[in-house]
């Protein structure tokens, strides 16, 4: 459940329609999305992906990592993910995020990831156009 003091960030959603005619939706991560944010790095994801982006051999997600993914500020730590609904089912198919250096909040760290069968569409490159967006919102001047 999320913290009643946090807000949802609405104003960070966006739906687009791909080439192909599939949609896909950006938004802010849920708490709710934990079951989703591990299907994507266990199934989303080839080996190589995962270690690509976690520099490590995981297969899946640890706990941990599962609940940080999921659980954030939206200040210091802002998530987007990438999801269709092909045929009815919700499918995550990418994940952006950036957390603010502790020492600097004027910078942050910041990954993204878009799951191998939906590479190469332009969903990475939306998905960070908004994560870059929103981090200068929040006054994150670099990345």
């Amino acid at each position: 459940m999320m913290d009643a003091t946090i807000r949802y960030p609405v104003e960070w959603i966006d739906r687009f329609q791909l080439a192909d005619g599939r949609w896909v939706t950006l938004r802010p991560v849920l708490p709710q999305d934990d079951a989703q944010e591990r299907e994507f790095v266990a199934y989303g994801m080839t080996s190589r992906s995962r270690y690509l982006r976690f520099q490590s051999g995981l297969g899946a997600l640890p706990e941990s990592l599962v609940h940080a993914f999921t659980h954030v500020d939206y200040h210091n730590h802002f998530a987007l993910v990438a999801e269709s609904f092909p045929g009815g089912r919700q499918v995550q198919v990418g994940d952006a995020r950036f957390v603010r250096d502790g020492s600097d909040p004027r910078s942050a760290e910041f990954g993204i990831a878009v799951a191998d069968a939906w590479g190469g569409l332009g969903i990475g490159k939306r998905l960070l156009c908004q994560l870059v967006v929103a981090a200068r919102s929040k006054g994150v001047e670099v990345m």
